[in-house]
């Protein structure tokens, strides 16, 4: 009788190491999530900035975009001026030089403004698509992640 208590039973034994396999599961399962919420958190920061960076483009494309219109309309309202002063000849000489190197200036800087209103757009665009691959990755891990939580909390 004393050889059988001294014999640890199978069921015993298995149920423990069942136990510690749970444990150890429920362990790396927390460390899991541990890292996945660290991670949702920093790409959460990082879409907070690129959304903000995307805000400050709008507004500078917005500005540039006023800033080309009142050129544009300056320049249309310098025509306008010109055709008025066609009757004076003597003038005329004179202010078609001053209103060519005007406009010429004018024209110079819509050009340029074009192009700032250009590249905002692509930066723009390329932080939307920073976002949405930000967004993609975040949703496809935390589903992931929730999912194997499911199936070791069953």
């Amino acid at each position: 009788m004393d050889t059988e208590q001294n014999i640890p039973t199978v069921s015993t034994s298995t149920e423990e190491l069942q136990q510690r396999i749970d444990a150890l599961s429920l362990g790396q399962a927390l460390v899991d999530f541990e890292m996945a919420n660290a991670r949702v958190l920093d790409l959460t920061a990082r879409l907070v900035e690129a959304n903000e960076r995307v805000r400050r483009f709008g507004r500078e494309s917005d500005a540039a975009r006023t800033a080309l219109q009142s050129v544009s309309d300056e320049r249309d309202r310098m025509r306008t001026d010109h055709m008025a002063a066609v009757n004076e000849v003597a003038v005329l000489a004179r202010e078609i030089g001053l209103h060519r190197e005007v406009i010429a200036a004018r024209d110079a800087r819509v050009l340029e403004l074009e192009g700032e209103i250009a590249s905002r757009d692509v930066q723009v665009a390329h932080a939307h698509a920073e976002m949405a691959a930000l967004r993609n990755s975040v949703t496809f891990r935390l589903s992931a992640k929730l999912g194997a939580l499911k199936r070791l909390l069953r």
